[in-house]
């Protein structure tokens, strides 16, 4: 309901003055929060008419597309926001799921690496780029990301159950266990930790 009525008053904002693209860019990011993908791109296309594209602007259009599933269109524009801005990770990020999504997962893992390069303290960054490389069979790298996001984001559940099955799949149950024990020395009550360590026991 918020996000409605924020889309309501930035709708009176352009109603005063049509070429306030500060208002069309926080009504499209309101509309992303509600799924209204297709909405939101109308309203991010028209901040790019009213002033010159920007990176940012590219790629939460890419996203859109990727979330429609329009793989062409959302790679068009991952790829305009890294002409308007090499070093943005987020979009080599975006190309590299596109590329996993058409199969890809070669052209995928080499934006991926260059995504974690741009942004090392990035955890979804190497969370993603993990699960590329294990796709591929590289183990080991896989392993250093995955130690990777768990440093860099310790509180993240996903990472640490994602990372004790490839253990588990690669190593043995004993050092996925181990993995579990430690991630329960900070989140001791998260039910799906306890739950997979009963099943590795």
């Amino acid at each position: 309901a918020l996000f409605e009525k924020a889309i309501e008053a930035f709708d009176y904002c352009t109603a005063i003055n049509d070429k306030f693209s500060s208002a069309y860019f926080n009504k499209a990011n309101a509309l992303v929060q509600l799924e209204k993908y297709a909405e939101a791109i109308d309203n991010y296309k028209e901040v790019i008419h009213i002033e010159e594209a920007q990176a940012i602007t590219c790629c939460y259009i890419g996203e859109c597309y990727e979330k429609l599933e329009d793989t062409e269109s959302a790679a068009y524009y991952y790829k305009k926001a890294i002409d308007l801005d090499e070093e943005f990770s987020d979009a080599w990020v975006g190309l590299g799921i596109i590329h996993d999504m058409k199969g890809d997962v070669q052209a995928a893992i080499e934006c991926l690496d260059k995504a974690v390069l741009l942004s090392p303290l990035n955890a979804d960054h190497w969370f993603i780029f993990a699960e590329a490389l294990e796709k591929v069979g590289q183990t080991e790298r896989a392993r250093t990301a995955y130690e990777k996001v768990i440093q860099l984001d310790i509180e993240n559940i996903e990472a640490w159950l994602d990372y004790s099955t490839f253990v588990f799949e690669n190593d043995n149950s004993l050092k996925a266990l181990e993995i579990i024990q430690e991630a329960l020395t900070h989140k001791p009550e998260n039910a799906d930790l306890i739950y997979r360590k009963v099943i590795y026991l």
